[in-house]
């Protein structure tokens, strides 16, 4: 069950469908029970399961200039059981993308040596399954312009924050791109469920 869950859940962030986020759900769900079970397993099961309590862990690239901006998603994303990478420029960016790609991506629109828009074109052509949030300190109908661009060329890019975001608004946006519940819908579910 858990391998089909997997699976599944690669294929909801391969195609980003938000259709299936009561899927991605579930799947959080049994791979948090599978991490509590594998963290009081003994002996050999501990072995077994070492992998299995790892895949909860997402890889997320954040590409702005400003490393104070990347800093502070890569706060917002630890708690998220999000590895963050923190990447200030379009080339380092690149070269990291061929050698590992992420699960998920933030995208600063406005980059010094390469604009934001260059790298939409650049991901669409080495056709990108992962999911991306666009953030920008320019008028947000450049960055609206630069998501529909994405969207023509295949790309999934399910959010776009303006700058200065608010901490809820990036964990909102970073949990619903890979469909998993956020802190504050844990918190409002505990609320209303009592």
């Amino acid at each position: 069950i858990y391998t089909r869950c997997l699976d599944i859940k690669r294929h909801n962030l391969k195609h980003c469908r938000p259709d299936d986020d009561m899927i991605g759900v579930q799947i959080y769900v049994v791979a948090a029970v599978l991490k509590q079970f594998c963290q009081r397993s003994r002996g050999d099961t501990v072995q077994n399961c070492k992998s299995i309590s790892t895949m909860t862990h997402y890889r997320l690239f954040v590409v702005d200039d400003n490393p104070e901006i990347g800093e502070l998603i890569q706060e917002i994303a630890e708690p998220l059981d999000m590895e963050s990478v923190v990447i200030t420029n379009s080339n380092d960016f690149k070269s990291q993308w061929m050698d590992n790609k992420p699960d998920l991506l933030v995208l600063d629109m406005v980059m010094p040596d390469m604009d934001g828009f260059d790298l939409i074109q650049w991901l669409a052509q080495t056709t990108c399954d992962v999911p991306i949030i666009l953030i920008s300190g320019r008028e947000e109908m450049y960055a609206r312009a630069a998501s529909k661009l994405g969207k023509t060329k295949g790309l999934c890019i399910p959010h776009v924050l303006s700058k200065p975001f608010s901490v809820v608004e990036m964990e909102t946006a970073l949990c619903d791109a890979l469909g998993i519940p956020s802190h504050e819908t844990a918190r409002e579910v505990k609320t209303a469920t009592g």
